[in-house]
């Protein structure tokens, strides 16, 4: 059996506020801790780690997995959480940290996203660095969010995060053109991270693996295929993952 993620000591009791205060005391709660000391850091740190490992991303009866909830929103928005917080002073800093807080408590607490727990996974290693990627890829091609999600791991725990971040991508990009989060998401966990100096790294990045990971690669778009034949572009100049 699966056990759900675990996370430090030195972080896990304000995680499990996060996730266990009730959403009509979230905001009041939140400012007393900030009043009393806790960081912007720790707050944003404990905020995506919470949502991610409590709430998932809504599935809609058409068969298609939703962004509005879950943990794409609050997780990609902690990098500007930061950068507006710097901006201000006094207690009005406070704010854009409160507002991350309550979204991720109110996607933690609302039945179409819970109650949900991010199981511990284990990396799994296709046979080296190039068997894995190509793992990964077929995963997240066809939607498996799991395996890829398994493969992705021990690729992270093998390559610098430069190189997971284009590896990620390589998916990402192609299916843009279905939802343009796609690419939001990986990169501004990616800058978030960049400021938390890679803290947490193996948790965070598994949000965007997941979200680029739920539907199936796109065939090619018609109209731009049209166009590359039109103007007789040539294939060398064409992106093609």
């Amino acid at each position: 059996m699966y056990a759900p993620v675990q996370y430090p000591d030195s972080i896990e009791p304000l995680v499990q506020f996060i996730e266990e205060t009730t959403p009509e005391n979230i905001v009041e709660k939140t400012v007393d801790k900030l009043r009393n000391g806790v960081s912007i850091k720790q707050m944003c740190t404990a905020s995506g780690l919470a949502v991610l490992r409590s709430s998932e991303m809504p599935f809609f009866p058409n068969g298609q997995w939703g962004h509005h909830g879950g943990h794409m929103h609050p997780v990609s928005g902690l990098h500007a959480v930061k950068e507006i917080a710097s901006r201000m002073n006094g207690e009005s800093r406070f704010l854009p940290m409160v507002q991350n807080v309550a979204l991720a408590n109110k996607h933690i607490h609302h039945p179409a996203m819970g109650p949900y727990l991010l199981p511990e996974f284990e990396p799994l290693d296709a046979g080296g660095v190039e068997e894995t990627k190509k793992a990964f890829f077929a995963a997240a091609s066809r939607g498996s969010v799991n395996d890829a999600d398994h493969h992705f791991l021990w690729l992270a725990e093998n390559l610098p995060p430069e190189q997971v971040l284009d590896i990620l991508l390589t998916v990402a990009i192609p299916k843009n053109v279905m939802d343009d989060h796609k690419f939001i998401y990986p990169i501004y966990t990616w800058r978030f991270l960049e400021w938390m100096d890679w803290e947490h790294f193996q948790v965070f990045i598994r949000g965007p693996v997941r979200y680029v990971s739920q539907t199936r690669s796109p065939g090619p778009v018609k109209e731009i295929v049209e166009l590359i034949e039109k103007y007789h572009i040539p294939s060398n100049l064409v992106v093609n993952h």
